[in-house]
């Protein structure tokens, strides 16, 4: 059996990987000229350095995430921050505090005001069990709205659905919240890369696929789909492959792109997305964040999450619509005087910079997006599955839910 998977991005390679560890030809094909997606590392000229397109943050509770790292066997460049602690600075006020969870499932760390938000009472952090009465049309706002909206709900919201919490689904940020803070300080506890996202996801994917004889064609973007009962059509550009009787198929693409090949078909990509701003600050030295970590929630509008890794300073903003139509300048600028408000390093204009916007980094969550997609959306066609973040609806577009959709379609084609 041959396995042709359309995408390397990390869902396509969480596919190619388990088939071929499984013993199964894989060919993989990808429109651009360099694996990982929106997951990966290059080198910008203008700062002379290596980044990533976007900061990704890994937490315990992404069982199917490190499953396929250690698949790869890259859990090495994963720096894990043990214990989970989540620090934060309200760049208007300058008050700093730590989200610290405590290990297991009773949440007794609400109870210590050094662990929880600054200025909070231990009931105002009790909202978070009105998720448990959300209905379907229910927003994060809708439910947790109150004193800790700003300075804890919204940052969170933001970080965990790339969506507003007013427009967020609170359906689907139970679940988030189930699977990290209701299950303890291990299933929080932060984890991000130590080089980069590239040699920490894609390069050891690539090799071990070559060691295990699988192919990868780079720029093959596919053109036409032809499903049938029996054969497959594959057109990309100039090539035409036919994926035979006993060959599997996997559609591992963004959803814009897979929505014109399952038009007609019960799978709805979703049409609506929100996007994601990174800017890569390169500082004339390493700068200690407040806390000494690698990472700061700053309360500040847009609300927006700094990170170090070397001399270089990232400002990452969710949900931000509102910079998206201003220029690199301008958001380069406006970002730098909230890094300067929390960080004072008496710096009137940004250094250099690169900005990097994802205009569609993830699905909109909003209430109805935990419609079930159909893997399978051909009938009659079993041997041709779906992958893709936005195809495991029931968590938010992530690495996490990358990895968890490419495990079940290799699943749904290693069990015929």
């Amino acid at each position: 059996m041959t396995v042709h998977i359309v995408g390397a991005g990390v869902a396509g390679l969480t596919c190619a990987v388990a088939a071929a560890l499984a013993g199964e030809r894989v060919v993989v094909y990808e429109s651009s000229g360099h694996a990982g997606g929106r997951c990966r590392t290059f080198s910008d000229p203008t700062l002379e350095r290596e980044v990533d397109n976007g900061i990704h943050m890994l937490i315990g509770a992404n069982t199917s995430a490190f499953r396929y790292i250690d698949m790869i066997g890259s859990r090495g460049e994963w720096l894990s921050l043990a214990p989970a602690s989540f620090p934060f600075q309200d760049a208007a006020t300058g008050e700093f505090w730590r989200l610290r969870p405590n290990a297991g499932r009773l949440p007794w760390w609400l109870l210590l005001p050094g662990r929880r938000v600054a200025g909070s009472r231990f009931v105002d952090h009790l909202g978070i069990f009105r998720l448990a009465l959300a209905r379907p049309g229910d927003t994060v706002a809708d439910c947790l709205g109150g004193p800790l909206l700003e300075r804890l709900w919204r940052p969170l919201t933001e970080a965990a659905l790339n969506t507003p919490p007013e427009e967020a689904s609170a359906v689907l940020f139970r679940q988030v919240v189930r699977e990290s803070f209701l299950k303890g300080e291990a299933a929080c506890r932060p984890y991000l890369t130590r080089r980069g996202l590239t040699p920490a996801l894609v390069d050891p994917a690539l090799d071990l696929l070559r060691r295990k004889g699988g192919t990868v064609r780079f720029n093959a973007r596919l053109r036409a789909l032809e499903p049938g009962a029996r054969e497959t059509l594959l057109r990309f550009n100039d090539t035409a492959i036919t994926a035979g009787p006993g060959d599997r198929v996997v559609l591992a693409l963004p959803p814009w792109a897979a929505a014109s090949f399952v038009h007609g078909t019960e799978a709805r990509p979703p049409a609506d997305f929100r996007g994601i701003v990174n800017i890569h600050y390169r500082l004339d030295r390493t700068v200690p964040l407040p806390g000494g970590g690698p990472y700061l929630g700053v309360i500040s509008e847009p609300q927006a999450w700094l990170f170090v890794r070397g001399d270089v300073l990232t400002a990452m903003v969710s949900a931000a619509e509102a910079l998206l139509p201003l220029s690199s300048p301008e958001i380069a600028t406006r970002m730098w005087a909230m890094v300067e408000s929390v960080l004072h390093l008496g710096r009137d204009h940004p250094p250099p910079y690169r900005v990097i916007r994802e205009k569609r980094a993830t699905p909109a969550h909003v209430p109805g997006n935990g419609t079930p997609i159909p893997l399978r959306p051909w009938p009659g066609v079993p041997h041709v599955v779906l992958a893709g973040d936005w195809t495991a609806n029931e968590i938010p577009a992530t690495i996490e839910a990358a990895t968890r959709s490419g495990f079940r379609a290799a699943d749904l084609i290693l069990q015929g």
